[in-house]
């Protein structure tokens, strides 16, 4: 058996995925292994919800409540106190820290498209980017 890893989905991978993107093909074979276990923040579904067809709203919903994957609160303090660490440190905008800093306080893997990302968060928060 492999090791598992946790990964959180940013908004933009929901979007690609949901949409059919070549850019998140990979996310597939991901999402296929079950060592992995997935995840996004209250802040990517809500981003999502924003700008999605209902049809894919009704999808996400049926994924959320099945346990495919997992829909993480913004609610705890070092959460909070990370975000405003790296987007003091970092210059993210709010809604970026706030999704960083829950990649880092849970310890997933943070899986995006946002090139914000790119070499900004190296040694602090862990990325893969598609």
């Amino acid at each position: 058996m492999g090791l598992m890893a946790g990964y959180l989905l940013d908004t933009n991978v929901l979007i690609g995925w949901f949409g059919g993107h070549e850019k998140v093909a990979p996310l597939n074979a991901l999402l296929e292994s079950p060592e992995n276990r997935f995840h996004t923040s209250i802040l990517c579904v809500a981003e999502f919800l924003a700008g999605c067809a209902q049809a894919d709203a009704r999808a996400l919903k049926r994924i959320l409540e099945a346990g495919e994957i997992e829909m993480l609160p913004f609610g705890e303090f070092s959460q909070a106190v990370s975000a405003a660490t790296l987007r003091k440190s970092l210059g993210l905008k709010m809604p970026d820290a706030i999704i960083a800093a829950t990649a880092k306080e849970k310890n997933l893997i943070l899986c995006t498209l946002d090139k914000v990302f790119a070499g900004k968060t190296a040694g602090q928060i862990k990325t893969h980017r598609f």
